[in-house]
């Protein structure tokens, strides 16, 4: 659903802190919530051209797999491979059987269960078991620097947040304790408001066909918002729905109190557009450091498909030296000795 902004409140000259910061947390939640979206689009437009970029090359590369998966399987066929170089054949069929397979194609894979006293499944379960140790040894080693980081992080926002309660206390005049009324509580007025939604868009109440599906609409929308502490959506439907009055003619104890559910949620779309962008970079095998951006995507693109053209030149160059038996086992050996 593409982002709509609630309206900021306006700020004539002389503005008290409370509108100022209002706004400023609503531009920050704007900003965000567009560049989730362009991270989005960025990624989508990614894949589409890596897989546009590669289809032709990738096509050639499992031609050459399945001519080595079938030399290798007339080999063991025929009984010309025994001990080690048995074992070698094995792990380079399984090798081309999981590749293949993940393209569509089981014939390597039958015929390595048929050869084999260890199906390629089983097989697959003990690399990804042995992929999942390191995985996790590597995030031992890093948890202590990413603690550091969001503690650095919190310790800013903790900074940012005072600095603005400062400039909001400056204007706000401080209400005794007993004079805080309970729809000043940012919990309490995030429920009451969408009570106020969820009565009126009850779908069970509403007779016509049409209206009932827009409400239906309008009440999943709502429930969303809701379960995601998401405010400017809840104040955009309630605008939309209600016609109720615009936040410009709030009070400042009321703004003040909504102000931290926009903080909290500026900081969810902080962290979640820095996953995002950490997965995309991740996805695209970019270096550690190099942000997502069309042109290190359009590198990494560049990258893969001479990485592929590369894997195309030593297929053929491995169907070229395995010609002959003997041949064959001298890669095998060979491929045997890199492997470990």
């Amino acid at each position: 659903m593409p982002h709509r902004p609630v309206p900021v409140a306006a700020e004539a000259p002389g503005a008290s802190a409370a509108v100022r910061e209002w706004n400023r947390q609503l531009q920050r939640i704007d900003r965000l919530q567009t560049q989730l979206a362009g991270l989005q689009a960025l990624g989508q437009a990614h894949r589409l051209a890596l897989q546009t970029a590669t289809a032709t090359v990738r096509e050639a590369l499992r031609e050459l797999q399945r001519q080595l998966a079938r030399r290798l399987t007339d080999a063991l066929d025929g009984k010309q491979l025994a001990g080690p170089h048995r074992q070698a054949a094995l792990v380079q069929l399984a090798r081309l059987a999981t590749e293949l397979l993940a393209a569509g194609d089981a014939t390597a894979r039958d015929a390595h269960d048929r050869l084999s006293d260890v199906p390629l499944a089983e097989r697959q379960a003990r690399s990804r078991a042995a992929w999942q140790q390191r995985v996790e040894g590597w995030r031992q080693q890093t948890h202590e620097q990413q603690a550091r980081r969001e503690a650095r992080q919190a310790r800013r926002d903790s900074r940012r947040e005072q600095r603005a309660a400062r400039r909001c206390a400056a204007d706000i005049p401080a209400l005794p304790p007993a004079d805080v009324l309970p729809e000043e509580d940012p919990a309490l007025l995030l429920r009451r408001l969408f009570r106020q939604l969820a009565s009126a868009l009850h779908p069970d109440r509403e007779p016509d066909p049409r209206q009932r599906e827009r409400k239906t609409a309008l009440m999943a929308e709502a429930n969303r918002a809701h379960g995601s502490g998401d405010l400017p959506a809840l104040l955009r439907l309630q605008q939309q729905v209600l016609q109720a009055e615009p936040a410009s003619q709030w009070d400042d104890a009321r703004l003040a109190a909504l102000v931290q559910l926009l903080r909290q949620q500026a900081a969810d779309l902080e962290r979640e557009r820095a996953a995002q962008q950490q997965a995309l970079a991740w996805e695209a095998g970019l270096p550690g450091g190099v942000p997502a951006r069309e042109d290190t995507l359009a590198a990494s693109r560049e990258a893969a498909v001479q990485a592929l053209e590369q894997a195309c030149r030593d297929a053929r160059d491995t169907l070229a030296r395995t010609t002959t038996s003997g041949g064959l086992q001298r890669w095998l050996a060979s491929a045997a000795t890199t492997s470990d």
